[in-house]
């Protein structure tokens, strides 16, 4: 299977969204299927994704969560870990650092890919175009002057 398939991934689209009208919350609308560090899954059906406010930053420190400054932007990466006992998928935000939402939106050199014992489930990419701090886990993911990318990530990296 590892031979189509990346070692760790998500076999299916997580569907991320926004969870409602005024929410800070993503969730997914999908079930996952996922396989990572030698294990497979039990399928985690549709749920909220933890609070954006519990990531943890890029590098060894592990930087605590900082609002996002105005005109700035930030890709937080949803990941997936598999209990080797239960196989129950577990779900937790990284993000990568703040850029200029004016010059550099879409440049990988920002997405943290997290832990390698992980799946990577998933992208959000806040923009925050306001006035004011983007505070994650506060701030609704449709206030005025954010934009939000949600990535799907899933599929095959060739034979």
């Amino acid at each position: 299977m590892n031979l189509n398939y990346e070692e760790n991934c998500v076999m299916t689209a997580p569907g991320l969204v926004i969870k409602g009208g005024g929410s800070p919350t993503v969730k997914f609308v999908n079930t996952i299927y996922s396989k990572a560090n030698g294990l497979v899954g039990t399928p985690k059906g549709a749920a909220d994704c933890p609070n954006l406010a519990t990531s943890i930053g890029e590098g060894p420190n592990s930087p605590v969560i900082t609002n996002i400054p105005a005109k700035h932007a930030r890709y937080f990466t949803l990941l997936t870990t598999i209990d080797p006992t239960t196989s129950v998928q577990t779900l937790s935000w990284v993000h990568g650092p703040d850029f200029s939402e004016l010059t550099d939106i879409g440049r990988t050199q920002y997405i943290n890919p997290g832990d390698s014992h992980k799946a990577i489930v998933g992208y959000v990419g806040i923009i925050n175009g306001s006035a004011a701090d983007f505070i994650p886990g506060t701030t609704a993911l449709d206030a005025g002057g954010i934009a939000v990318i949600y990535q799907d990530a899933f599929g095959f990296t060739g034979a």
